[in-house]
């Protein structure tokens, strides 16, 4: 929170909107989540008022989610000059169990005639992770509403469109500038993707890519697992970050210095060596393995009955072990299936640790 309180009172018309900028805005696509129809626009200010009217339920809720410091960024943001006023609408939240879609988006008016959208990052549902996992073989749902949102936001709007996302919302915001229309993609100034995974090799369009890439500009924390994953083609910027393993994919913990983010040489040792077991284990997965792997895993929370991260504990983590042991599946998608359960067990560890520390 040092950048607005050194850069807050700064108006955007004033002084360009810049890269940190950009993180601040990917954390209101969070916090919205629980807010407004596509059918409002709001302010910043307006934002924070609509989650200080929620209940202490709601907002016990909010800050138990792995996106409570959205809510922290909101309440700075409406408090600066630099964003109290700043209109955010085209609230869009889409979660669909049968086809697998977890998907948010938000756009914001940078200036009369500019226009970012952002796109949300995973959720803790576990809709959400099955979504993700399903990007290692398919194009996903989410990323075909990510286009369909782009060319809607563009045609709504006129001027420069920005576009950014963290995490998954990285991988939608290149996915769509790739493959939305020329006469949009000409409007297109920058794409940021804040360590967001790749796209699958077989889906990944190298002249879609070549028309955009002078405009994506990717960061990773040094100690990258999440963006380290599936193929990037596209130049990395590797940022310093106060964090190690999986909570550095947290924007928080990224190093800023004015309105710039605080770049090193390279990732960790660690962060290489997860993304080499990561591809060599991705490649002894066929297609049908990768597809078989997501819906298992799937399937296994659907029968534990959990339906987020925070529904895992001692009991539900037993229940999955054994129902894990019964799957009738190849011996790669099991295996598969069980080192994604202890990422998750792992994840819901660090979310419990970030809160008490």
């Amino acid at each position: 929170m040092e950048y607005l309180q050194w850069r807050g009172d700064c108006l955007l018309d004033r002084v360009p909107f810049n890269e940190v900028d950009n993180l601040l805005c990917c954390y209101l696509a969070y916090a919205s989540a629980s807010f407004p129809s596509k059918n409002e626009t709001l302010s910043c200010q307006e934002l924070w008022q609509r989650y200080q009217a929620k209940s202490d339920q709601e907002k016990e809720r909010c800050q138990k989610s792995v996106t409570h410091l959205s809510y922290v960024v909101l309440e700075h943001m409406a408090a600066s000059k630099r964003f109290s006023n700043m209109k955010i609408s085209d609230f869009v939240q889409h979660t669909n169990p049968e086809t697998g879609k977890q998907f948010g988006a938000i756009t914001c008016q940078i200036s009369p005639r500019k226009h970012l959208i952002c796109y949300r990052g995973t959720d803790d549902s576990m809709l959400g992770w099955y979504e993700n996992f399903c990007m290692s073989y398919k194009v996903i749902p989410s990323q075909y509403e990510a286009l369909a949102y782009l060319e809607k936001i563009a045609q709504k709007y006129k001027g420069p469109l920005l576009l950014a996302g963290h995490s998954k919302g990285g991988n939608l915001a290149v996915y769509a500038a790739m493959q939305c229309a020329k006469t949009t993609k000409n409007r297109i100034q920058t794409i940021y993707c804040n360590d967001g995974p790749g796209l699958e090799k077989g889906l990944l369009d190298l002249q879609n890519y070549s028309d955009i890439k002078e405009k994506l500009i990717a960061f990773t924390p040094k100690a990258s697992m999440v963006g380290s994953l599936l193929e990037t083609p596209w130049k990395v910027q590797v940022v310093d970050t106060k964090k190690s393993g999986i909570a550095a994919h947290e924007m928080m913990s990224w190093e800023v210095m004015g309105d710039h983010l605080i770049r090193v040489d390279q990732v960790t040792p660690d962060s290489v060596v997860f993304r080499r077991s990561v591809d060599s284990f991705l490649s002894k997965l066929s297609q049908k393995e990768r597809e078989e792997t997501a819906l298992s895993l799937y399937q296994v929370f659907q029968q534990a009955h959990i339906e987020t991260l925070f529904d895992l504990d001692e009991k539900t983590i037993a229940k999955l072990w054994r129902l894990c042991d019964t799957m009738r599946k190849s011996s790669h998608s099991k295996t598969a299936v069980l080192l994604i359960l202890k990422a998750l067990v792992s994840e819901k560890w660090n979310m419990t640790f970030r809160k008490e520390g």
